[in-house]
């Protein structure tokens, strides 16, 4: 199909890769069915800067974008309607590059053009982790992503030479998960 004379710069296809999302040059999500073709529905991004990144959540049911605004932004795809909570509100330090959905779809986490990653609580919108990636000699490339059972992140960072990239795997313990476990490990102790 034709873009609607548009240029696209990013894109993503949700679960069942029977929708495609594109950002386009004049800063709008536009989203697609790709059986055939037919273009679905357009949401205006609310700021004016272009998308660095769009994932759909796993049950196809939201869509969240990184953007060079220093924002990511959270929209209900049946309604089209952007989600306000708390990560709406957030301003980062630097530019967005990456933002993704948990498995589960109860965190996004996102990374910053300076190594920042932070976690946020998808319904909330609540930064609940954040840390930074320390290699100073990676400064481009660099994404995040949650494992299928949302219990590892992988961090991948790339600066376009070989010697020059970075893989990190490390453990992410969710706050119910947090709680548990100091319950468990304080249960028989008086306080």
């Amino acid at each position: 199909t034709q873009n609607r004379n548009r240029r696209s710069l990013i894109g993503a296809f949700n679960t069942e890769s029977e929708m495609v999302a594109t950002v386009a040059w004049e800063k709008t999500i536009q989203l697609w069915n790709t059986q055939t073709g037919e273009f679905i529905r357009e949401l205006e991004m609310p700021h004016n800067y272009w998308g660095n990144s769009i994932q759909f959540s796993s049950d196809g049911k939201l869509i969240v974008s990184a953007s060079q605004n220093h924002m990511v932004h959270i929209w209900d795809i049946e309604t089209g309607k952007l989600i306000h909570n708390e990560i709406c509100n957030h301003i980062f330090e630097n530019r967005v590059i990456y933002a993704d959905f948990s498995r589960d779809v109860k965190y996004i986490i996102t990374t910053t053009i300076n190594g920042a990653i932070d976690i946020f609580e998808t319904s909330s919108g609540i930064l609940i982790d954040s840390f930074h990636i320390s290699e100073s000699n990676v400064p481009f490339s660099r994404k995040a992503l949650f494992s299928n059972d949302s219990k590892n992140i992988l961090i991948l960072a790339d600066n376009g030479f070989k010697e020059r990239s970075i893989m990190k795997v490390i453990p992410f313990c969710s706050l119910e998960e947090l709680l548990k476990k100091t319950r468990e490990q304080f249960k028989n102790r008086e306080l």
